[in-house]
């Protein structure tokens, strides 16, 4: 593997480096509620009309901040007042949400603070590194290439230190030096250790040669000890299970694009293969310990995609029935059921239309054979994401066949007490660049929305 290609594969939920969008004068978002009219930003510009497309109450969709890519800004939807604002620009990514803070990551390293009031900081030091990684408490660490004065090509080594900044540090400290080939690092969930990849020495000067890989854990005292050492040539992005005790990681063969998906035990360094996986960043972790996630080839989500769920002794089953595919597992935090995105398998024929392979819908399972199927009214499903009480899921729905404003957002109530149960809340999103015909690949609603009833 290529030294280039290793630092797209390492990247611990960072935004690839790019050039930041530029305002546009293009309609804004628009919302559901009918009383919301033409309203000031908090700047006082006019902010986008927020058109009446629904008499429905959606006061109970709480507060919802979204990345336009049309108006290059973030727009916040208060459900309970129906006012829509435009912050702004800031960084594009959401990376972790507190109860207090939405931590942003956008191009280059760049980070921001957005609080759910409305303020925002534009620029939050987190090191000088071109990659960044948070955690779900807004811990985060820096590392990657320089972003400084003058070029740097991304394969030169050895890379820059390993800083991080826990919240409420008044700036970033530095933990590893440059010397030591760190190219990924990642917090656990608890604040209390990193788990860093390196490139070990002697570095490669080409992008041909290859190179050597190791995963160690830094604990709290800076004491570094090794975990896993896999042969030449291969790339290991990093995530950490929700109680601490493993990490998932990706590992590739030297000239092979067949990604396997590793288990790392990080108590006994203890490595479990558990198979062939395209998509990588389908890895979902429950509270007590249970991971699903997707086993299949290549990128095209309409074929060869199966949710498979491994449990805390080891044993696994496969919950997508013959002839359908399934991708992007969620886990109800309250109740422990598992959602996901589920369609025809098949060779994308209709899928742009929403027919056979595009005719997609969340499935929930109760993993006791108990599921539901849950749609959008004249849509599809691209995407889900739980609240924390596991009363609602805010859906990602795409118009069939539509060429702009493809997305929009739709809650949908499990008890809706005599009202509709699933409900528009925005449109005009302005996503439609980031949507990938060829595969399948939709925005990730844990990415592009903020959603405080989400926040645990």
């Amino acid at each position: 593997m290529r030294p280039i290609l290793l630092m797209t594969l390492l990247v611990l939920s960072c935004v690839a480096p790019g050039a930041a969008p530029t305002r546009s004068e293009s309609p804004g978002p628009s919302t559901t509620n009918s009383a919301a009219p033409s309203l000031a930003s908090e700047s006082g510009a006019p902010s986008p009309q927020s058109t009446p497309v629904s008499s429905v109450d959606v006061s109970d969709a709480g507060v919802l901040f979204f990345f336009s890519f049309s108006k290059a800004g973030w727009f916040r939807f208060d459900s309970a007042t129906g006012r829509l604002t435009d912050i702004g620009y800031a960084s594009v990514s959401v990376q972790a949400e507190t109860s207090q803070i939405i931590y942003l990551l956008g191009p280059q390293g760049s980070t921001s603070l957005l609080r759910w009031d409305g303020a925002l900081e534009k620029t939050y030091d987190c090191g000088g590194g071109g990659f960044i990684s948070f955690n779900a408490a807004g811990a985060c660490a820096s590392f990657g290439y320089h972003t400084g004065p003058g070029p740097l090509p991304i394969t030169v080594f050895p890379t820059p230190p390993v800083a991080v900044r826990l919240p409420g540090d008044a700036g970033p400290r530095v933990v590893l030096p440059a010397d030591w080939g760190a190219v990924s690092a990642g917090w656990s969930p608890d604040s209390a250790r990193l788990a860093v990849a390196r490139v070990d020495p002697p570095y490669p000067t080409a992008d041909d040669q290859p190179f050597r890989m190791s995963v160690w854990i830094v604990e709290a005292d800076g004491a570094a000890r090794l975990l896993y050492r896999p042969s030449p040539g291969r790339g290991l992005p990093l995530q950490w299970s929700s109680d601490g005790r493993y990490l998932t990681g990706v590992e590739v063969m030297a000239g092979d694009s067949i990604l396997h998906l590793l288990l790392l035990d990080v108590a006994s360094g203890r490595v479990t293969d558990l198979g062939n996986t395209a998509l990588p960043e389908s890895i979902a972790w429950s509270a007590d310990g249970r991971l699903a996630f997707v086993r299949g080839s290549g990128r095209v989500t309409w074929r060869d995609k199966e949710i498979v769920v491994r449990e805390r002794d080891g044993s696994e089953r496969v919950l997508t029935p013959p002839g359908f595919v399934g991708f992007a597992p969620a886990w109800d935090p309250a109740r422990g059921r598992i959602a996901w995105i589920a369609g025809p398998s098949g060779d994308g024929s209709g899928y742009f239309e929403g027919t056979g392979v595009g005719d997609r819908r969340v499935v929930v399972s109760d993993l006791a054979g108990g599921t539901t199927e849950i749609r959008c009214p004249g849509r599809v499903v691209e995407g889900m994401r739980w609240s924390r009480d596991g009363e609602t899921l805010l859906l990602l729905c795409r118009r069939p066949g539509a060429t702009s404003d493809v997305f929009e957002l739709w809650l949908h109530r499990f008890n809706a007490h005599g009202g509709p149960a699933a409900v528009l809340i925005a449109t005009g999103l302005g996503w439609d660049d980031y949507f990938d015909r060829q595969t399948g690949g939709a925005p990730s609603l844990s990415r592009a929305v903020a959603w405080s009833r989400a926040v645990r």
